[in-house]
């Protein structure tokens, strides 16, 4: 008995020795190993326009006139324009010194380009009409962040929903696609009821909300001058009630800023 408890208690240091060494691996946390390219990338560095104001933070120059071309990612932005950047050092805006296909919109050079904070794209200008969310726009588009038609002018005329919307006319649609507002030619106004409308607004439904006329008109027995807003509820009766502005309301009118 004697030979095998000292037996036993050589072991008891080597057992001892081999715990303190399970415990230090299981409190040192396993390395990760940093994949490549995740290293933050260096802040664009502007060729400013040494005699233009530019806006710095931090050191860093967010805005200014370029002197030179600047390329920023896979962006050249033209020299003598603004080129503003995020805090991050993504683009925010530039004018594109030649045509560059962003989001498979082909913007065109000579355009001013802006992005969200995001990456994607907010604006552009092509060169020919170009078919986004069911429309065909030509010149200046804008994009919600999801990608959907926010506003332009349409090269062709259209039908979305329940919305009739003429060729050349400035259309604003929400981040489903559904039309907003109509700024119509002056060749193609709307004909709603005995109203003729420049410019129109719509409820999701389709709905006219609201007619800036283009001549003047009655609503409720009372004489609207050229240029007033018309307002409606979704049934189309007419309405006082439909917003600052609106024909007949006391509530002033709020220009946006």
């Amino acid at each position: 008995m004697k030979i095998r408890y000292a037996f036993l208690l050589g072991l008891l240091p080597t057992a001892l020795a081999a715990c303190s060494d399970d415990d230090s691996k299981r409190a040192t946390p396993p390395r990760t190993a940093t994949p490549r390219g995740a290293a933050d990338k260096p802040f664009p560095a502007l060729p400013c326009n040494s005699s233009e104001p530019r806006t710095e933070r931090d050191g860093k120059t967010l805005e200014c006139i370029v002197g030179a071309d600047a390329k920023v990612g896979p962006i050249t932005c033209a020299a003598g324009k603004l080129v503003a950047l995020y805090g991050d050092g993504k683009l925010k805006e530039c004018t594109l010194k030649r045509a560059h296909a962003y989001n498979g919109v082909p913007c065109k050079a000579g355009s001013t380009a802006k992005w969200f904070k995001s990456a994607k794209l907010y604006q552009c200008a092509v060169d020919k009409p170009f078919a986004v969310s069911g429309v065909t726009c030509t010149e200046r588009i804008i994009f919600h962040e999801n990608g959907k038609l926010h506003r332009c002018e349409l090269a062709d005329s259209a039908e979305v929903g329940k919305v009739q919307i003429p060729a050349k006319s400035r259309a604003a649609f929400d981040d489903t696609g559904k039309p907003t507002s109509v700024k119509r030619p002056p060749e193609a106004p709307l004909v709603f009821g005995t109203y003729e409308c420049a410019e129109v607004e719509y409820y999701r439904s389709g709905a006219v909300k609201r007619c800036t006329t283009i001549k003047d008109a009655t609503m409720a027995g009372a004489k609207a001058p050229i240029g007033s807003l018309l307002c409606f509820d979704e049934t189309g009766m007419p309405t006082k009630t439909g917003g600052p502005g609106c024909f007949g309301s006391k509530q002033p009118v709020t220009k946006s800023k």
